[in-house]
């Protein structure tokens, strides 16, 4: 594999896992459903 190519594909790699990195998960998203419940209660 030439370098050029080798090049990027390790960027694509690595912008792959900072997006992974940054994505809520499903418990993430009900959690925070769970604490917006909780706050329109208080309102």
């Amino acid at each position: 594999m030439d370098e050029k190519m080798f090049n990027l594909m390790e960027k694509m790699y690595s912008e792959m896992q900072e997006m992974k990195e940054n994505m809520a998960t499903k418990e993430d998203l009900a959690r925070i459903e769970e604490n917006m419940e909780k706050i329109e209660k208080i309102w």
